[in-house]
């Protein structure tokens, strides 16, 4: 099934794309026993103020610090530990500069415009463990940690 941009409505489902592209937002939380919820774009405010995991997303084909992303590509799995939740750590990241990071492990987000980035959560109790899980299932998959995600 071939991508095409979703025009003004930003809430359309994801495209669904082979294996060749990528592991899917709902195959990628599936692994781990959750659901995804959003999408949200990138400057919106999550609604959830418990803790969780969280996955960006790239939104279209493009070149983004030296490497080719595709649409519907998982870019950085994150995770928000309880102390303010899923809503606060999304509003940190997302208001993060190259010149003022308080995220360091996702700062490749930053190469992919703005309108190309979107995100999807999932509450659960142990974000820790979860993030976890679900890197290592990408890394299983594909023998490299996501776009964004930086090696321990």
């Amino acid at each position: 099934m071939s991508w095409s941009p979703p025009g003004n409505d930003r809430f359309q489902p994801h495209a669904l794309w082979t294996d060749k592209w990528g592991m899917t937002v709902e195959e990628l939380l599936g692994i781990v026993g959750l659901v995804p919820a959003g999408p949200m774009v990138w400057t919106d405010r999550c609604p959830e103020r418990v803790p969780g995991v969280y996955i960006v997303e790239c939104f279209a084909d493009l070149d983004a610090d030296g490497q080719r992303l595709r649409a519907g590509e998982v870019v950085y799995i994150g995770k928000a530990e309880p102390r303010g939740g899923l809503r606060t750590r999304l509003s940190q990241y997302s208001r993060q500069t190259f010149e003022k990071g308080n995220h360091r492990g996702g700062v490749r987000v930053l190469h992919i415009p703005i309108d190309a980035r979107r995100v999807w959560w999932a509450v659960c109790a142990e974000p820790r463990n979860v993030e976890r899980a679900m890197i290592a299932a990408f890394v299983a998959r594909y023998g490299r940690r996501p776009f964004a995600n930086r090696a321990n």
